[in-house]
This record gives C-alpha cells, structure tokens and sequence, in this order.
C-alpha cells in the first residue's frame, strides 16, 4: 500500500510539495482521468469523478500484492474490458442508472476480482 498511504500521509501531513510533484509529473495521466470524468459524466463534478478514478487505480494498485492475487492475467483483462463495455453501455441506456457509474464500474470490478479468487477466471 505504498501510494495510497503516501497519499494519506500527505494529505494528514498537509504536504502540499509532495502533491505538487505527483501532479507535475503525471501530467499525461492527470490529462486522461480528466478527460474521461468529463465524458463519462457530461462535464457535471468532473473533478470529484477524477479523483475518485486516480483514489480507486491506487486502491487497486496497493491492496492486490497484500492479498496474494496476481490481476494481470488475460482473462482477467478480457473479463474485466468486456463487462466494463457491456456493463457501462447498459447503465447509460437506462436514465436511473445513468447516475450510478461509478457504482456500476466498482461493483462489475469486484465480481471479477470474485471471479479470479474463485477460480473461475485463470
């Protein structure tokens, strides 16, 4: 968990070089999350979105090597991409799931991390 307690440590610590450094050097990526929350959730809490997306990849990042799951397989990707598409395109379809992507997006993330834990996908 080295990034997210990084993160909470700077943020109880009020480190604001250390987030100016993150931010300078990940400037590509700061670009594409933003992007993508402006898309995804037509330029309405564009910001709150990004930071959800970048706290959820560090969460993910730092939480499978404790556990012992290895999450880069390919039918884990495949898994994972083609229910993201189907999942998503559906709740955009419907107008009372429009608002819950990200709820979607986590909960179609954590059936597969079942998935594998299971066995089902190797």
């Amino acid at each position: 968990m080295v990034i997210l307690a990084e993160a909470l440590y700077a943020v109880l610590t009020l480190d604001l070089s250390w987030w100016f450094s993150i931010i300078i050097n990940n400037l590509p990526w700061l670009f594409v999350f933003f992007a993508a929350a402006y898309i995804f959730y037509d330029g309405k809490q564009t910001l709150r979105a990004m930071v959800f997306t970048v706290m959820y990849i560090w969460a993910t990042t730092s939480f499978f090597p404790s556990l012992g799951i290895m999450y880069l397989i390919p039918s884990w990707f495949a898994f994972v991409y083609v229910s993201r598409v189907a999942g998503l395109t559906f709740a955009l379809s419907v107008p009372r799931l429009k608002n819950r992507l990200p709820l979607i997006y986590v909960v179609l993330f954590y059936a597969s991390i079942a998935l594998v834990a299971l066995g089902i996908l190797t």
